[in-house]
């Protein structure tokens, strides 16, 4: 069973260190196979954490404001 995340509404003031890749396309307004394709090109650093990617938060800023 799939694991509700927490809802995301500011990068700047959230106190999460990592973030799924699915609750920042919902912070940025854009498609989860949209961060797929940045992180298979390597503009989107990621990391795999139990399996699963997760962007740090620090990256997720720098992200979010290159765009």
């Amino acid at each position: 069973m799939r694991q509700r995340h927490e809802k995301i509404t500011d990068l700047d003031t959230t106190t999460v260190k990592f973030l799924s890749l699915q609750q920042l396309a919902e912070v940025l307004n854009v498609a989860r196979r949209t961060l797929y394709y940045h992180a298979e090109k390597g503009a989107l650093k990621v990391v795999k954490r139990g399996g699963v990617r997760r962007v740090p938060i620090a990256e997720a800023r720098r992200y979010a404001s290159a765009a």
